[in-house]
């Protein structure tokens, strides 16, 4: 049988096979049927069957992943009527200070008890920032709704309000959008959004110094003066009972006029005390301690582009731009003038004409209004007695910008625009981290790249690139060097990375290696899997606690890659139809327990997120995690209970004695390969030796 030619049939638009047995062939639909068949199978059919398969790819991926346990051991926590907006934890871990729409409290970390409590009806404390001021004294830095900050101390059970930044202004043009203070405790930053500017909000920095050394004077009287007034209260109420119990006494053996004189003379008694207690009272309130005020050490504003200048000669040139090299890599010091720029922009523009027309015009590109970062440097440690302890620097960048640049806060002026080096980026500064002994810094940039920086050398140690996927979110140095050993470079560290695809780095950095980047969290598949927050665990530095965007809480183990254990919330009655849940979590005593806040988040039409808070659904949780088998192993040591005292002569001995014993044994261990060390270094001298008297005989015959 002859082979059919489907060439006289035209263009066909299914596959160019046939068929041999007649039988077998079909006709081909007419149109628009044909049309209709391909747009059915192939755009509709085909689309739903690849999206199938990749649904249960994923179902099979998500049924096979090894879940961890999960622990339902959250209790709610109550606190009267007051609503709960914030966490912190002290840097002992040993207290909890939370912000309410009344005021600030002060709990325990393992009792739950109220050490002390701040109220004012009308602040609602909503971010909070602890420092040490020093070792039995905790710097409290709060933020209202309002935008007011207040500096507290606490110290012996005694809350103490020593100042509010900003309290004359009570309008709504001027208003503190973030703050920050230094690991010193001396230097206080706050950032401020000025409303008053006719062309667009524009944020300020402005940079004050506490009073360290005054304000622990004056909370150490006023903690004095406190316990020497409650002492006299205690003891004016003693006197009280003792009276009311001689009245009961008297009026019992029944004369009345005895009964009638104890009276009158527990009146004028009662009489006397209250008139001597109004007049402490109002003795304490007129003597309240003013504390000292901080002051400003200097005020800094974003940097515009360089502009040009004009100029008619040389002369006027190089006096207008100074040749000081103060500013070296912003771009201020230049001699290019006002024409020569606009000849460049319009040969530009002549030549990529084309390309221009695609781009938004200028009148169209957003209005930019960057926000500064900023972190607080301390000096080197040095062996000299002059050497200070206090912070001597801080690293500013703006939002969008490429530039990190250096102050010096020894200096007090008003206004500051020029920094004393400037580090340039190839990409804009996300965010970025700093260790304890501030000799790193770390800065994350915009094209994925993590570059770390040797502060008192001024070079760059290793840059490197995490991952190609999302974007660079936060950033953290998780094993540091102690600051005793900052000034060693031969120790590796650990950054955390977090992209906003949810996948969790590790970039392990040494100076004379290239650095080794390990994925800690794999990518995860939607978007409420994404960790919103991270949180290290003082006192376990290998344990990080992951909130995810769904509300969902995991101990995740940085060296096994794996998450240990998972830590569910009661389910929650009150908040429903609302999207997402915010949570805010703060591991406290050595991570021995967990506070977590759960607040409902609802999307209004405009976009805006609002916060939702219902006191009949607790939203402030306490989780024991030291009842978690799988954190047996990282709590075997009692670390918040003191350790006996040893005697120094029998620590000393015992440290000697080992150290001995070991050393012999390392001795022991090595004799058998003594005469083979011996061998190879009478080997290897020889030969330097004949290489020696070579050069020698070679010497004279060269001459």
């Amino acid at each position: 049988m002859p082979v059919s030619n489907c060439g006289d049939r035209g263009p066909v638009d299914v596959d160019p096979g046939f068929l041999e047995d007649p039988s077998l062939f079909r006709d081909e639909l007419p149109q628009p049927y044909r049309r209709i068949n391909k747009i059915l199978f192939e755009d509709i059919f085909e689309e739903a069957w690849q999206q199938i398969s990749k649904r249960e790819c994923d179902r099979i991926r998500e049924a096979s992943r090894i879940r961890p346990p999960i622990y339902d051991c959250a209790t709610p926590l109550l606190l009267g009527d007051s609503k709960v907006h914030c966490l912190a934890v002290s840097p002992d871990s040993l207290y909890v200070f939370i912000g309410l729409s009344d005021g600030l409290a002060i709990l325990s970390a393992l009792t739950q008890n109220v050490e002390a409590i701040w109220k004012d009806g009308g602040v609602e404390i909503v971010e909070a920032e602890l420092k040490a001021l020093s070792d039995n004294i905790i710097l409290i830095i709060c933020k209202d709704k309002q935008g007011i900050v207040r500096f507290f101390a606490y110290t012996r059970s005694l809350l103490m309000l020593l100042h509010v930044f900003d309290e004359l202004n009570t309008s709504a043009q001027r208003a503190v959008v973030k703050s920050g203070i230094s690991s010193a405790a001396d230097f206080v930053g706050v950032c401020i959004l000025d409303k008053t500017s006719p062309e667009l909000p524009l944020h300020w920095l402005e940079v004050y110094k506490l009073p360290k050394n005054v304000w622990l004077t004056e909370i150490e009287e006023a903690a004095v003066a406190k316990q020497i007034e409650e002492k006299q209260r205690a003891n004016r109420k003693d006197l009280v009972d003792d009276a009311e119990i001689n009245l009961v006494g008297s009026q019992v053996s029944g004369m009345n006029s005895i009964v009638q004189g104890s009276k009158s003379q527990l009146v004028e008694s009662q009489s006397l005390l209250l008139s001597r207690t109004h007049s402490a009272s109002s003795q304490r309130i007129t003597s309240i301690q003013k504390f000292s005020t901080p002051l400003m050490n200097f005020k800094l504003q974003y940097l515009n582009k360089p502009s040009t200048m004009t100029w008619s000669s040389v002369y006027q040139a190089s006096k207008a731009a100074g040749f000081d090299g103060d500013v070296i890599g912003i771009g201020m010091n230049h001699l290019i003038s006002t024409v020569h720029m606009n000849n460049r922009n319009a040969a530009f523009r002549n030549q990529h004409l084309q390309y221009l027309n695609c781009f938004p015009k200028d009148d169209e590109l957003p209005v930019l209004n960057p926000l500064p970062s900023f972190h607080f440097l301390l000096p080197r440690k040095s062996s000299s007695k002059n050497a200070t302890d206090g912070t001597n620097a801080m690293a500013v960048w703006w939002s969008g910008d490429r530039h990190l640049m250096h102050y010096s806060i020894s200096k007090q002026t008003k206004v500051l625009n020029k920094p004393e080096f400037v580090w340039s980026m190839s990409s804009p500064i996300v965010c970025g981290a700093v260790t304890e002994c501030s000799c790193l810094v770390a800065l994350a940039l915009a094209n994925n790249s993590v570059v770390i920086w040797d502060r008192f050398l001024g070079l760059s140690r290793k840059t490197v690139h995490v991952n190609d996927c999302g974007q660079i979110s936060w950033v953290h140095f998780v094993s540091v060097p102690s600051p005793e050993k900052c000034i060693s470079t031969e120790s590796a560290v650990t950054l955390l990375v977090l992209l906003t695809t949810g996948s969790i780095y590790t970039v392990i950095s040494t100076p004379h290696s290239d650095p080794v980047v390990t994925l800690v969290s794999t990518e995860t598949l939607c978007d409420c899997e994404i960790p919103s927050t991270i949180k290290l665990i003082r006192g376990i530095p290998e344990l990080i606690l992951i909130t995810r965007k769904d509300g969902r809480i995991f101990l995740h183990n940085i060296h096994l890659k794996e998450a240990l254990c998972e830590v569910a919330l009661p389910d929650c009655n009150c908040f429903n139809g609302c999207e997402c849940f915010s949570i805010a979590t703060v591991p406290a005593a050595l991570g021995k327990m967990l506070y977590v806040l759960r607040t409902s988040v609802r999307t209004e039409d405009g976009g805006e997120a609002m916060y939702v808070y219902s006191c009949d659904d607790p939203s402030l949780f306490t989780v024991k995690m030291w009842l978690f088998p799988h954190l047996d192993d990282y709590l075997k040591e009692t670390r918040l209970l003191p350790q006996p005292q040893i005697p120094c002569s029998r620590v000393s001995q015992n440290r000697i004695e080992e150290h001995i014993l070991k050393t012999m044994q390392k001795r022991i261990a090595d004799q058998p390969k003594r005469k083979d060390r011996l061998q190879k270094r009478w080997l290897q001298m020889k030969e330097e030796l004949s290489q020696k008297l070579d050069v020698k005989v070679e010497k004279p015959v060269r001459a």
